[in-house]
């Protein structure tokens, strides 16, 4: 069994030959765990939500291929 959490590139496309493969586990890249880290990620979270639902756009261009991907897809609900 082989486990992984960074990739280059990353994320790592959704076709990859690593997700074919029943003897290994990829998940997402976490950088940091720190109470700090999570306080501050949440309060950028909740600014960029705030600022889409009052008209403005987010910060931060959205690069991230899945997510780009993700929010052109209909069924895409978020989480």
């Amino acid at each position: 069994m082989a486990t992984g959490d960074v990739t280059d590139p990353e994320p790592l496309p959704a076709d990859h030959k690593l997700f074919t493969l029943a003897n290994v586990i990829v998940t997402c890249h976490t950088a940091a765990n720190l109470d700090e880290s999570d306080i501050d990620c949440q309060t950028h979270a909740a600014r960029e939500v705030a600022n889409v639902l009052s008209g403005k756009g987010p910060t931060i261009e959205i690069q991230d291929p899945w997510l780009l991907e993700e929010a052109q897809d209909e069924r895409f609900g978020g989480v």
